[in-house]
């Protein structure tokens, strides 16, 4: 397909490409909105002549063409096999291409987005990569299943970087909804604003398949520290729970805390927590606390 036009191809529907010839004045596809596979890599597309996205399209772009993976926001990786990008954070992860895939950011994001980065419907790793996601709306992560209980999404945030939101009308860092299963293994979570925000709030749950979040470690700070971590509070009786086992949490004691009311508690097994001089708690297992034997 050749075009005297700006774009051969202008598009507000999915689309795949799997072979020929594209060319365009300024770019050979333009995406509107949407998602775009493109599966064929550099014979596609002649020179500096590839794909152009608005502002709320996104791209899934196989490994094999590097020049039109320079403005990904994400790398998908199955395993530790190389699969593509995605040009748009914010969209990417409602894609059925993230299924049981690892996600890595490869560049900081910003958001004005309500949800921030969501991730929907899907079993997901989210690595930070020593990147940042900062939002201005009411999350800059949301995790969220699909609509059915027997379909409960395994998500897990890893890596380093700093995950934040500050939105005077409230945020939080990370959004847990429905039927989602949340492990947070590392990074850092700040949230600014109304010392009542939250930086992991569970806002919906059913007993069928409880929304549940396993924090084994991470830096965690918003407010004054009494919501830290929340659960909104009618989702208690719904199976909705924390088991923290690792982490540090400023002026917020995961075994100690006002949450869900007077003394509540949300550490798991065979940890305990200790406040430091910094202000934060931290979340250690027993053992560091046990005397070594002094040899005779």
């Amino acid at each position: 397909i050749t075009s005297s036009g700006k774009m051969a191809i202008h598009t507000t529907a999915p689309l795949t490409v799997e072979g020929g010839m594209i060319s365009g004045k300024t770019s050979a596809i333009n995406i509107y909105t949407g998602t775009a596979t493109v599966t064929s890599g550099e014979s596609l597309f002649p020179s500096n002549n590839k794909v152009s996205f608005a502002s709320n399209a996104s791209a899934f772009l196989m490994a094999d063409d590097p020049a039109l993976a320079q403005a990904a926001d994400l790398a998908v990786y199955d395993g530790e096999t190389l699969v593509g990008y995605f040009t748009s954070a914010t969209t990417a992860t409602t894609c059925s291409e993230m299924d049981g895939k690892t996600v890595k950011l490869l560049k900081d994001i910003s958001t004005s987005k309500a949800t921030g980065l969501e991730i929907i419907g899907y079993d997901v790793t989210l690595d930070l990569n020593n990147h940042n996601i900062t939002s201005t709306g009411t999350a800059a992560i949301t995790c969220r299943a699909g609509s059915s209980a027997s379909k409960p999404r395994k998500v897990t945030i890893t890596g380093e970087g700093t995950v934040s939101c500050n939105n005077e009308a409230g945020c939080v860092a990370v959004y847990v909804d429905r039927y989602t299963q949340l492990t947070i293994e590392s990074g850092t979570y700040q949230v600014g604003g109304d010392a009542d925000n939250s930086c992991v709030y569970i806002a919906r749950s059913y007993h069928t398949s409880p929304a549940t979040v396993a924090i084994k470690g991470g830096s965690f700070e918003t407010g004054d520290g009494r919501y830290v971590l929340n659960i909104k509070d009618e989702m208690v009786a719904e199976g909705a729970a924390f088991s923290v086992t690792g982490g540090t949490f400023k002026g917020f004691d995961p075994a100690d805390n006002i949450a869900e009311g007077e003394g509540t508690n949300y550490l798991g097994e065979g940890v305990t927590s200790a406040k430091r001089d910094d202000g934060f708690f931290e979340v250690r297992d027993y053992a560091w606390l046990t005397i070594p034997e002094i040899e005779h």
